[in-house]
């Protein structure tokens, strides 16, 4: 006779008769389903799981956030309630499937992107569950493949695009946040980078940032030179400073987001969709386009691990060349 119990083990035992064995297991069921069988306990539900979660990523996350909206508004409503032990793989494909039928807040479907983030979250949930031994049992995501996708959007600024931003900037009266977008666009840093800056990790006199690894994506530390706009907004930030921050609020603290104020900007310089990582993509397309930097170099100063990161911008590195290379014409003749 074996019963599978709550926790994904086995109860196994050997019987004198089919008759004591269908009995036994008949007993073992109910105590399974009761909750008693050898004091195992029913699995955690993902609510409770969240209930430990949320406040160990407030500390540990700075996207916590993020992952707060995505829970309460895809998983919460189909899983929060069950037990992880009994949640199946085709119950985490229907929560991927509502997304894909149904519209975001402002009426676009979800991208793949936005599903796969979903997928994530419900993984490294159960996961963080199993590591602090709250669930012992298997994850139902385990087999469950993200949605591929085509991430290499790339967007840029346009020169009459960016003189339209930098109007808009000059007259924005809180500083902190018109200096931060300003200087995602003079660096090419990603927002949490920046947003995490701190002035031990700044060199005005020598020009040089060092990028702090708990900041970065990929974890990794690096002290760069920066452009004299980039000094030049640097130095502004100094004479407004109040905290160790950067860019800081008026209270003195790190800008946590730029969400809000970045789509008020947006929308008043009229770059309806473009997004904050988009002044990421508009750094590099300048730079590939004035075939002074190359691949390596460009990639180094967004803080890319491999070359291959980078490919994105190759074909305005190409199109430079090609303005190179035609400049030989003039020598010959007519």
């Amino acid at each position: 006779m074996a019963v599978k119990l709550p926790d994904g083990k086995w109860f196994k035992k050997t019987a004198d008769s089919l008759e004591a064995a269908q009995r036994l297991e008949r007993k073992v069921r109910a105590e399974v389903f009761e909750g008693k069988f050898f004091d195992v306990q029913r699995s955690p539900t993902l609510d409770g799981i969240w209930e430990k979660y949320e406040p160990w990523a407030k500390q540990h996350k700075r996207s916590w956030d993020d992952d707060k909206t995505r829970y309460e508004l895809h998983i919460k409503p189909h899983l929060g309630s069950q037990e992880i032990a009994k949640i199946k793989p085709q119950d985490v494909e229907s929560v991927l499937q509502a997304m894909r039928e149904k519209t975001t807040p402002r009426g676009k479907p979800y991208a793949p992107a936005s599903i796969k983030q979903v997928l994530v979250l419900l993984k490294r949930l159960i996961n963080w569950a199993q590591d602090r031994e709250l669930y012992q049992g298997k994850s139902p995501c385990a087999r469950i493949k993200a949605p591929t996708f085509d991430n290499q959007r790339t967007t840029y600024l346009s020169k009459a695009q960016a003189q339209r931003l930098f109007e808009v900037l000059d007259g924005w009266k809180n500083r902190p946040v018109a200096l931060a977008v300003l200087f995602g666009l003079a660096t090419g840093r990603r927002k949490g980078e920046i947003l995490g800056l701190t002035w031990d990790g700044v060199d005005l006199e020598a020009g040089l940032i060092t990028w702090r690894p708990e900041n970065a994506k990929n974890k990794r530390a690096q002290t760069l030179p920066v452009n004299k706009k980039a000094l030049e907004i640097l130095r502004e930030c100094w004479k407004l400073r109040n905290s160790e921050y950067v860019f800081s609020t008026s209270k003195g603290k790190s800008l946590t987001s730029l969400d809000n104020a970045w789509k008020r900007i947006r929308v008043k310089a009229g770059l309806d969709g473009f997004r904050y990582h988009d002044l990421r993509h508009s750094f590099a397309s300048w730079l590939a386009s004035s075939g002074q930097a190359s691949l390596y170099e460009i990639g180094n100063l967004l803080g890319h691990r491999t070359v291959t990161m980078t490919q994105r911008y190759s074909h305005l590195l190409d199109e430079s060349l090609r303005r190179a290379a035609a400049t030989a014409d003039s020598i010959f003749p007519e």
